[in-house]
Parts: structure tokens; C-alpha cells; sequence
């Protein structure tokens, strides 16, 4: 098992999970970020996304000095990226459970309510899921989010670290959820106004959730998620 306490593991996970460079424009890369450049492009589609009118978690105040939104949280993630060209669209962050650290958001946060039965799932939990947005120039482009999924669940299961919480817009876990994707992730909690928008904690094992995904799903998402290579529809994907 791969284990993130190391001050050296951010290098080897860049070496086995970068993102790879595509100019094509038909491909989507996904990966964790590799450059300051590509760190610095999450950022922004995470700020634009904080600053949207219809969210407005953050005021232009809350910017550092490169126009840029950073939290506490920042330093200690491992940032994943979606790549259409030299463009970041997609982002999606991994926040470690690293012991006697800052703690994962889903711990921190005193509005969120976990259900006593998941309490000693949470803390267990190898991740927190945070940060998972679409550019707004990319907003209505589903293969982004599916691909950075995918991508995590390549990323995971190379660590053998299989479970993560997050806490997700309800919109999200609703197609999450829904007949298409299928993954049935357990909500651990009850809804609350978060990062600007209704959200719900849930729990996610990749496992089962690929498992759902079979069962309730589309049939060729959960041959793509499962590792499946040459899937129809899913020609556009590089990454893990």
C-alpha cells in the first residue's frame, strides 16, 4: 500500500498519475497536475466556480495576490486535473486522512452531521473528495466529470486505498445516483448549505460503487470505470 505520510510521495504519484500531454482536441487528459501551471489552472476553475453568481461562496476579497482562491486544505491534496490541449477544465482534489495533520472539511466543519452508524467509516475514510467542478467554458461537458472519476478510481486503486467521504452538490449526487451512472453512494448525512449550494456528505467505496454502477447503471460506463480498455463511447479518455 502506498502511503501518503511520506514527505517524498507527492514526486512518486506525480511519476505514476501525471497528467499526460495531448494537443488533440478530440481527448480529454486526466491525471494529477504535474506543473505549477496545471496546479495554478485548477485553482482557477475552482475560483471562477466559488465566484459564479449562482454560487457566490467567495468574494473577490477572499483572492490572493494571482486572482486565486486557496484554502487550508491546499498544500496537503493531491489536485487532479482534466486537460483539452494546453487547457485545464476539470478539476477534482484528494485531501489525504493523514493522521495528526489538519483533518479532513467533513470532520472540520461543524455544520456537517454525520449519522452516528458512519462515524468510525469517516474516520477511516483514505480520502476527502473536494473541489469537483467543470471551467465554466466547459460547464455542460459530462465526459469531464466522468473521466476525473475514473481517473481517481485508477489513482485508488493502485494504493489499494479504496474509500474516500466527500461532501457533493445534491444536483451531483442525484446523477450519481441516477440511472445512468448507478453507483448508489450511501448519504451519511443530512443535506446542508455548503460551498454555496444544497450538499449532502456521502460515503464512496469505489468497489461497490463500480459494482452499482453494473447493476443499476449504463453497462459500457461500468466496463470504462471498471478498467476496461477500447470501450465504445469512451475513445476520448487518456488518464489512469
Amino acid at each position: 500500500m502506498y502511503l501518503i505520510e511520506k514527505e517524498a510521495e507527492p514526486d512518486r504519484l506525480v511519476n505514476l498519475f501525471g497528467v499526460k500531454e495531448c494537443l488533440d482536441p478530440n481527448f480529454i487528459s486526466m491525471g494529477i497536475a504535474k506543473t505549477e501551471q496545471d496546479k495554478e489552472g485548477r485553482l482557477k476553475v475552482v475560483t471562477e466556480r466559488y465566484l459564479d453568481p449562482k454560487i457566490s461562496y467567495i468574494l473577490p476579497t477572499d483572492l490572493n495576490e494571482q486572482g486565486l482562491y486557496v484554502d487550508e486544505y491546499e498544500q496537503y491534496s493531491i489536485p487532479l486535473v482534466a486537460k483539452i490541449g494546453c487547457d485545464v477544465v476539470g478539476s477534482l482534489r484528494l485531501i489525504p486522512n493523514i493522521p495528526n495533520c489538519i483533518g479532513l472539511p467533513i470532520n472540520n466543519e461543524p455544520k456537517i452531521l454525520i449519522d452516528g452508524a458512519w462515524k468510525q467509516h469517516v474516520l477511516g475514510a483514505s480520502y476527502e473528495l473536494s473541489q469537483f467542478a467543470n471551467s465554466m467554458s466547459h460547464r455542460k461537458d459530462n465526459r469531464i466529470a466522468i473521466g476525473l472519476i475514473k481517473a481517481y478510481m485508477g489513482i485508488v486503486d493502485t494504493m489499494r486505498q479504496y474509500t474516500s467521504v466527500a461532501i457533493i452538490d445534491d444536483r451531483v449526487a442525484a446523477i450519481l445516483n441516477g440511472p445512468y451512472s448507478g453507483f448508489n453512494l450511501p448519504k451519511i448525512g443530512p443535506s446542508v448549505y455548503y460551498l454555496g449550494s444544497a450538499s449532502t456528505p456521502v460515503y464512496i467505496n469505489i468497489n461497490d460503487g463500480r459494482q452499482n454502477s453494473r447493476l443499476n447503471g449504463h453497462p459500457e460506463l461500468a466496463d470504462f470505470l471498471s478498467g476496461r480498455k477500447n470501450i465504445s463511447g469512451f475513445e476520448w479518455y487518456i488518464g489512469p
